[in-house]
C-alpha cells in the first residue's frame, strides 16, 4: 500500500514540421517530477527526464532521426519508477526492466525511408547505460534493428510500426502506432 503524489512541471521546445512523421526540426522535452509528503505522498523523491530529438531530411523520401535522452531519480524513489530500458522509446531490444538504475543515458539514430506513399522501412541503432549515479558507468549497452512501416492514416501520416530489435542479451519484437520517437 503506497500513496504517490507528484508535482511535475514540463518544458518543451518544438520546431518539428509534423507531430506524427517529422521530416525536419527539433524537439526538446524536459520535466521534473517532485514527490513530497506535503503533497500527500508516502515518499519524498525527484525524477528528472530530458530528451532531444533531431530530424534531418535526406532527399524527398528519407529522414535521419536522432535522439539523446537521460533520466535521473533521487531520494526515496520507488524501485518501479527507476529509469529502465524497455519501457520507452530509448534503446529498443531490451525487455522492460532488465536494465534499471537511478541514472540512464541513451543515444540512438534511425534511418527512415518511404518506398511509396504507404510503405516504408527503418534501420536503427543506439547505445546507452544505466548506473547508480552519473559517474558510475560500468557497461555500455547497444541496440540495433529494423522495421516495416505501413501508413494507415495518409492524411495525418500515421503509420503502423513493426520493429525487430537486438540488444545485448535478446531480440525483442514491437508493434505500435506512430514512430518510436
Amino acid at each position: 500500500d503506497l500513496t504517490l503524489a507528484t508535482l511535475a512541471p514540463r518544458l518543451q521546445y518544438d520546431t518539428r514540421d509534423s507531430e506524427f512523421y517529422p521530416r525536419s526540426g527539433l524537439l526538446i522535452d524536459a520535466n521534473a517530477a517532485v514527490s513530497r509528503d506535503t503533497f500527500g505522498a508516502d515518499l519524498d523523491y525527484e525524477r528528472y527526464d530530458a530528451s532531444l530529438n533531431h530530424y534531418l531530411p535526406l532527399g524527398a523520401k528519407s529522414v535521419l532521426a536522432s535522439r539523446v535522452a537521460t533520466q535521473y531519480t533521487s531520494g526515496d524513489t520507488p524501485f518501479f519508477l527507476y529509469p529502465a530500458f524497455g519501457q520507452g522509446a530509448d534503446l529498443r531490444g531490451y525487455e522492460m526492466g532488465s536494465y534499471r538504475d537511478r541514472f540512464l543515458v541513451a543515444a540512438q539514430t534511425e534511418y527512415r525511408h518511404r518506398f511509396t506513399q504507404r510503405i516504408g522501412a527503418v534501420a536503427f541503432g543506439g547505445v546507452g547505460s544505466v548506473a547508480p549515479d552519473f559517474a558510475g558507468w560500468e557497461e555500455t549497452l547497444w541496440s540495433a534493428g529494423a522495421g516495416f512501416r505501413w501508413v494507415i492514416a495518409p492524411k495525418n501520416d500515421i503509420s503502423l510500426r513493426i520493429d525487430i530489435a537486438r540488444g545485448r542479451d535478446e531480440t525483442v519484437y514491437y508493434v505500435g502506432i506512430g514512430e518510436a520517437f
